[in-house]
């Protein structure tokens, strides 16, 4: 199952809280290229992300997901997930933002925004829906678009746990256009060259 697929990588989330966590396992798999220590490295789109931050006991754990190109999971609780490629023209964040809910039946729209981020455009979105087991399931996404690039994060949370909130916040907040590992390594060894 695609997690970011547009047209049908929502419906992962419109399948239920349960389902979706289904898919992540543990271990890291395909998604640690470009991960290290301190956050992960896409080299290709040239930004760095750092690991969410462990806010009031959140736990967050490296998973694997497909399509995702790094994901975790906080417990039972929480899942996030980060995926981007640069193939797009002239693409509206809003656009693309809503297109990764089409999945999410009966979702109820607690809040959105567009906003300036990264000299990119971005928007961002609370929805709130039931899963086929009746519990209440938040989703917010955050949709990036720099140059031909788009940067989407995804977070999907039970309700009443807003240190988890906060951490996702806090991760996607942490992107940073043009660090790069291998950068900063050639810089240093740069300046100890004479």
């Amino acid at each position: 199952m695609r997690v970011f697929d547009r047209v049908s990588g929502a419906r992962a989330i419109g399948a239920g809280f349960a389902a979706l966590l289904a898919l992540a396992t543990l271990g890291t798999g395909c998604a640690s290229r470009g991960l290290d220590s301190e956050g992960f490295h896409q080299r290709a789109h040239g930004y760095w992300l750092p690991h969410p931050p462990a806010l009031s006991g959140a736990d967050w754990r490296l998973v694997s997901v497909a399509d995702a190109q790094v994901a975790y999971r906080s417990g039972r609780q929480a899942y996030m997930a980060l995926d981007s490629r640069c193939d797009e023209q002239d693409a509206d964040p809003a656009v693309l933002g809503r297109q990764l809910l089409v999945g999410i039946a009966n979702r109820v729209r607690l809040e959105s925004e567009e906003f300036a981020f990264a000299d990119g455009r971005a928007y961002a979105q609370w929805v709130e829906a039931e899963d086929e087991e009746g519990r209440r399931v938040r989703t917010r996404t955050v949709t990036l678009v720099r140059a031909d690039c788009v940067i989407d994060w995804l977070l999907v949370v039970e309700p009443g746990h807003p240190e988890l909130e906060a951490g996702f916040d806090a991760w996607w907040r942490g992107f940073q256009p043009g660090r790069s590992a291998d950068r900063e390594n050639g810089d240093a060894l740069a300046e100890a060259t004479p």
